[in-house]
């Protein structure tokens, strides 16, 4: 009862209280694999990652057989940078979960997403930014919306904005002056660095770029701190090119050729694509790192428990591709297909 509250709690991301029903189980029951789990998870939404390895390894070793705990486990690892034993964890996971039939699909909740509401927020931010002399600049699915679809994409959970990676820490400041807080969920991440707006709840996204040094590039991705560079995942988009543009709400930066930016994440970025993923399927991924096959086996075993099987055969096929001899590729893109 006190572990099915627990969850609920995890759910809601209520972790304080999460952990509080938790500990009164394992005063009664330390041996037990699931409050351990529940534990690990908890102290991962609270930005402990200690007690969050410490709880995980002891969820695996009680309860092997168990997806979720090599699950959460490989979460923590992930978070705390120790990327070969989180994609042992995280592969074990996928594995273990492909033995059981997938989860009823998720209904997608509609009505919550203020678009126009989010827009002004989207506005407001950049021209701060221009104000304050940082190059911010719309990127991934929020340029996708706007230059395709004239609108952000609808049920969008955040807002992206590229930006010099040596800007960040300035963008940082004007965002908290502006009454945005940063997510400590991002942990060890440096790019990109999530903000919440504390009165409704949107989140932008900033997403670092640095110019190659023979300037036909710029490099982005997802980056940790003290890791060996090459474990990060990496994305290659063209050149920089920004012009200024006036809006009524003020002067913002905008790409001077945002279709060509888009065609090199998206490829066909013209025709709306569901299942696309935009860390996995990005076809200006360059290699694929142990940061890029953590996020694979989560985001893969994501899929699976929510339903969204056509998500995580496309996620399986652009894996393939990169890992050709990775067996458990090919079994995920049959599971779904049997299953679907």
């Amino acid at each position: 009862m006190l572990n099915s509250l627990a969850k609920v709690y995890c759910n809601l991301q209520a972790y304080d209280k999460a952990r509080a029903s938790l500990e009164n189980v394992l005063s009664l029951k330390p041996q037990d694999g699931q409050t351990r789990l529940l534990m690990c998870r908890a102290m991962i939404g609270l930005g402990d990652l200690p007690e969050a390895l410490a709880q995980g390894r002891q969820a695996v070793e009680l309860d092997p057989g168990n997806y979720e705990a090599h699950y959460y486990y490989s979460s923590a690892l992930k978070h705390a940078g120790q990327l070969p034993i989180a994609v042992i964890h995280g592969r074990e996971a996928t594995a273990l979960r492909l033995a059981i039939p997938p989860g009823a699909p998720v209904p997608r909740h509609k009505g919550g997403f203020d678009s126009a509401g989010n827009e002004l927020l989207l506005w407001r931010v950049l021209t701060r930014f221009a104000a304050a002399g940082i190059h911010g600049f719309a990127t991934a699915g929020t340029l996708l919306g706007l230059v395709r679809d004239g609108a952000l994409l609808p049920f969008d959970k955040d807002m992206d904005v590229a930006l010099p990676f040596r800007e960040m820490n300035a963008a940082a400041r004007c965002l908290e002056a502006d009454g945005w807080k940063e997510d400590h969920r991002s942990f060890g991440l440096i790019n990109p660095r999530s903000f919440v707006h504390q009165k409704t709840g949107f989140v932008v996204d900033l997403c670092g770029l640095i110019a190659e040094t023979d300037t036909t590039s710029a490099a982005g991705g997802f980056w940790m701190a003290n890791i060996p560079k090459e474990w990060n995942r990496f994305t290659e988009f063209p050149p920089v090119q920004l012009k200024k543009v006036r809006r009524r709400e003020g002067h913002i930066w905008s790409l001077v050729h945002p279709e060509q930016w888009l065609e090199s994440l998206y490829g066909d970025w013209r025709t709306p694509d569901p299942h696309f993923d935009t860390v996995l399927c990005a076809k200006n991924l360059r290699g694929f790192s142990l940061l890029t096959e953590c996020f694979a086996w989560q985001r893969t075993v994501a899929m699976l428990e929510s339903g969204q099987l056509r998500k995580a055969e496309a996620i399986a096929r652009a894996c393939l591709r990169h890992q050709p001899d990775e067996s458990l590729w090919q079994l995920i893109i049959e599971y779904c297909q049997k299953a679907g």
